[in-house]
């Protein structure tokens, strides 16, 4: 089985099809949450898809299993809470989330400017504007002018120029001067869990929770003393958690691109690790990281390659491994 690079990503209007039905992505609010937010945002899961959502490297959540009928239902639903916009460029503006109310006052006037943008059709794909401290095409300040960030556009479209990005370092679950950063193992959700979330929150006092570009969640206003409730409720909280060691994409059946089954295999070798820096994909795109990692186990044909300090499009040390014989190989 190729794997199969399409170029794009899903929004809320545009469904993309894989293995377990249409997947679409929200990012409502500019990444700002509050409780009832999240029990909106569980129902739609639940209701119009399969109860899984996955938190991206870009900021949104991924909704899966939706089926051409429940998708104008979703749609439908998320633009009557405001959790989706019509003019479908809401996807394109990742703010800070340690950032304050200049960050979402200029990502307001973005929006509003890009939404009527003449050239807003021929953007690229994945373009993506970043407000404050984040990574993005084009990177603007918490104070940006819209106008000249969409001349930059402009440019990259006309001439083909790319803004250099900052890349800031990635985070990890823990303690930070705003809030609590918390995770879920391999970036996965389920319905039930972000409406328990939703429910820990009121009874918590704690009014926004932030998506971000790190795989994670943040708990405005939160402190370390509500650690305990949330790890019951299986969130990461700890910057140790064996998970967090190795990234894994959906794997099959839920990616056509994917012959292997990859969350099964990551949750046992999360605790073998031993420091490495692990990355498990279905095919040889390497979804849930673009970066090299210390090892690599990359689908094909229902087998595994095993790489080492690569991508997962790297040339492989071994091949045709089982899901037995790869763990040896590693531990």
């Amino acid at each position: 089985m190729s794997a199969i690079v399409k170029g794009w990503c899903p929004t809320a209007l545009r469904p993309m099809a894989s293995g377990d039905g249409l997947l679409v992505r929200l990012r409502p609010r500019f990444g700002r949450l509050n409780p009832d937010d999240l029990d909106a945002l569980a129902v739609l899961a639940a209701r119009h898809g399969n109860g899984l959502i996955d938190l991206t490297r870009r900021g949104s959540l991924q909704f899966r299993g939706l089926t051409q009928d429940s998708h104008q239902r979703f749609v439908d639903e998320a633009l009557a809470e405001g959790l989706a916009d019509r003019s479908d460029v809401a996807h394109r503006i990742l703010v800070d989330p340690l950032g304050g109310s200049q960050a979402l006052l200029t990502a307001a006037r973005l929006m509003d400017v890009l939404a009527g943008w003449r050239l807003r059709d021929q953007l690229p794909a994945k373009m993506q504007f970043a407000i404050g401290a984040v990574d993005g095409d084009i990177v603007m300040a918490p104070d940006g002018d819209p106008h000249e960030a969409l001349a930059l556009a402009d440019g990259l479209i006309t001439e083909g120029r790319k803004p250099r990005a900052s890349s800031p370092p990635p985070r990890l679950p823990g303690q930070l001067a705003g809030g609590l950063l918390i995770g879920a193992a391999f970036g996965r959700l389920e319905a039930s869990g972000l409406a328990a979330l939703a429910t820990l929150c009121r009874e918590e006092g704690l009014s926004e929770v932030r998506l971000t570009p790190w795989r994670l969640l943040l708990l405005a206003g939160a402190d370390e003393s509500v650690s305990h409730r949330i790890e019951a409720l299986g969130f990461i909280t700890r910057a140790d958690d064996p998970r967090l060691s190795v990234d894994a994409c959906p794997g099959t059946p839920q990616c056509t691109s994917s012959s292997v089954d990859t969350r099964a295999l990551a949750m046992s070798l999360s605790h073998h690790a031993k420091g490495r820096s692990v990355h498990i994909s279905g095919c040889a795109k390497g979804c849930a990281r673009s970066a090299s990692a210390d090892i690599v186990l990359a689908g094909r044909n229902g087998r595994y390659d095993l790489i080492r300090n690569g991508r997962a499009d790297s040339p492989p040390l071994l091949s045709g491994l089982d899901g037995d014989a790869a763990l040896r190989a590693i531990i």
